[in-house]
């Protein structure tokens, strides 16, 4: 099944680019509201990356697989 390879390339490149973009943001914007950032941003980084890569891959396999919900 070569569409299942699709999805989970598309999940995986999405996951990675988020983690990417919340492992600066997230603790820039910690920094601003005067925050330490060190300790309270790979918890959320690392959930709100989990959630989302999650839901883009369920979504992505409905939406290839034509998978019913």
């Amino acid at each position: 099944m070569p569409l299942l390879g699709v999805v989970v390339g598309v999940a995986l490149m999405f996951s990675v680019t988020t983690a990417c973009l919340l492992g600066f943001l997230l603790p820039w914007l910690l920094l601003k509201l005067g925050v330490d950032h060190a300790p309270g941003a790979a918890p959320f980084i690392t959930t709100i990356k989990d959630f989302t890569g999650l839901g883009v891959y369920f979504l992505t396999a409905v939406w290839l697989l034509e998978l019913t919900v």
